[in-house]
């Protein structure tokens, strides 16, 4: 008897697991390949030990995109869904290292990181530029 319950217990898994992977790749934008798009084993490989911290960048980025909704909340606006996913769809390696390396100078208490670090991938975009432009005029004159 212990042996046909057993039996009945793994193919019940197998068959409700292979449903949910179904549902969730019906959920996920299949065009999309983050490893390609932010170069993930190149930053991987730089981080050396540290790659956690990579890690939760992304695992934010798949949430945000994978994750159809009518808003986002960021940086406390919220925002159409459709832009925000069109942002993080369009970050690269240089964005995601520069989100890490402004951690990294981060001295402040952050009370709710995962709020600060989808605000952060956020407007990578839009600061990115004039941050290292600010970083190279500090060290150069």
């Amino acid at each position: 008897m212990d042996w046909y319950y057993i039996l009945f217990v793994v193919v019940f898994a197998i068959f409700i697991t292979k449903n949910i992977i179904s549902w969730i790749a019906g959920e996920v934008d299949v065009d999309f390949d983050l490893d390609e798009n932010i170069d993930y084993d190149i930053l991987k490989a730089d981080m050396k030990y540290r790659y956690d911290l990579l890690d939760e960048l992304v695992d934010i980025i798949v949430d945000v995109v994978a994750v159809d909704r009518e808003k986002i909340r960021i940086g406390g606006t919220d925002y159409p869904y459709q832009l925000v996913k069109g942002k993080f769809l369009k970050l690269e390696s240089g964005h995601i290292r520069y989100v890490l390396d402004s951690m990294e100078k981060t001295t402040t208490h952050i009370a709710n990181i995962r709020a600060y670090l989808l605000t952060a991938l956020y407007k990578a975009q839009n600061t990115i530029h004039n941050y290292y432009s600010a970083e190279v005029n500090y060290y150069e004159y």
